[in-house]
C-alpha cells in the first residue's frame, strides 16, 4: 500500500509502502481511498504527486497543511488509571458491601472487602500496563520504513513520521 508521508530529514515527500488502511486525499478531498485496490499510478495521482518525490516547498507546504503522518500520543496519570479500576458496577457493590461492614461494626470483613477491591484493582493495572508496554513493542518493531528522494539527497528513513 502507498500512502504519503513527510520526512523531517529535508522536508522530502516520500512513500511507505505497509499494510491496506485508508487514508484521506491530499487536496482536501472529503472521500477516504483504499490504496491496497489501486493501482500505483493512479495513487500518485490521486496524491498530486510523482514517483520522483515532491519539491522541497510543496513537501514543506503539505507538512505544515497536514502535519506529519503519526497517531497523537496520549497519556493518562497512573494515579488515575488505577483509580479507575475501582470505579464500576462489581467494585460499587464491594464498596457498599465494605460500608455495610464498617456501620455493622464487622472489622475484619471490612478489610478483606477492601483488601480484595485493592488487590483486583492492582492486578488489573499491572496486566493493563503490561499489555500496553507488549503493544508499544509491537508498534516501534512494525514501524513503516521508506526511502526520501525528490531533492539533492536520498535517505532511508527508519519511522515515516521522524
Amino acid at each position: 500500500m502507498i500512502t504519503s508521508c513527510y520526512c523531517c530529514y529535508c522536508y522530502c515527500y516520500c512513500y511507505c509502502y505497509y499494510g491496506a488502511a485508508e487514508v484521506d486525499i491530499v487536496g482536501g478531498a472529503d472521500n477516504e481511498v483504499d490504496f491496497a485496490k489501486i493501482s500505483i499510478p493512479e495513487a500518485f495521482k490521486l496524491l498530486n504527486a510523482t514517483p520522483h518525490g515532491l519539491t522541497e516547498a510543496e513537501a514543506a507546504k503539505r507538512l505544515e497543511e497536514f502535519g506529519p503522518n503519526k497517531l497523537p500520543e496520549t497519556s493518562v496519570s497512573p494515579v488515575l488509571r488505577f483509580l479507575g479500576y475501582l470505579w464500576n458496577p462489581l467494585s460499587w457493590a464491594m464498596e457498599v458491601a465494605a460500608i455495610l461492614a464498617i456501620i455493622l461494626l464487622d472489622y475484619a470483613d471490612f478489610a478483606l472487602i477492601v483488601a480484595l477491591l485493592l488487590l483486583n484493582a492492582t492486578i488489573s493495572f499491572v496486566e493493563e500496563s503490561n499489555a500496553d508496554k507488549a503493544i508499544k513493542a509491537l508498534a516501534g518493531a512494525l514501524a513503516p520504513k521508506c526511502k526520501v528522494g525528490g531533492c539533492s539527497c536520498c535517505i532511508a528513513c527508519s519511522s515515516c513520521a521522524c
